[in-house]
């Protein structure tokens, strides 16, 4: 009951901490959806920009629900750090499926979702690199980096409380 209650408390946190944390997932799902695009229309699996934009916005607050993988940010600048991008990167993955079936169920009513090999690695694989990508250009102190950075401490802070990432 704790992780449902904890699903929903999270869904409307990038919006209710701050407004720097609201602009940063605007950043986030912009910047998120147009990679997952451009990685899709390059392998041919073409997938509407809409589709992709409301699948990133309600993966967002689901991160607690399925982050599986503990990342350690203990060290100072630990965000910085190649395998640090990659495992937040993995972190998002099941939140993104989870997202995908809602949408999916929302576009097209109840049905059973599609499990082809290329469909999971495409996610998967666009949900790193993305990530990784983000927060390599979040490094260079673009505009919009520092609100980007506290919606990125909210996403944090949301796995920590997830049951799955604890300890």
């Amino acid at each position: 009951m704790d992780s449902i209650k904890n699903v929903f408390k999270n869904s409307v946190a990038p919006i209710t901490r701050s407004q720097d944390s609201a602009v940063g997932f605007a950043l986030d799902v912009a910047i998120e959806s147009i990679l997952t695009w451009i990685f899709r229309y390059l392998l041919g699996m073409k997938v509407p920009f809409l589709t992709l934009l409301f699948t990133t916005v309600v993966s967002a607050p689901l991160v607690s629900a399925g982050a599986f993988i503990k990342v350690d940010l203990a060290k100072k600048d630990a965000v910085h750090q190649w395998s640090t991008r990659f495992l937040l990167g993995v972190q998002t993955i099941p939140a993104y499926f989870l997202a995908q079936y809602i949408v999916g169920t929302t576009q097209h009513g109840f049905y059973f979702p599609k499990f082809r090999i290329m469909d999971i690695l495409v996610t998967t694989v666009s949900r790193v690199v993305s990530r990784v990508l983000i927060m390599t250009i979040m490094d260079q102190d673009v505009p919009g980096a520092k609100k980007w950075f506290k919606f990125l401490d909210t996403q944090i802070k949301q796995t920590r409380e997830g049951n799955l990432a604890r300890k």
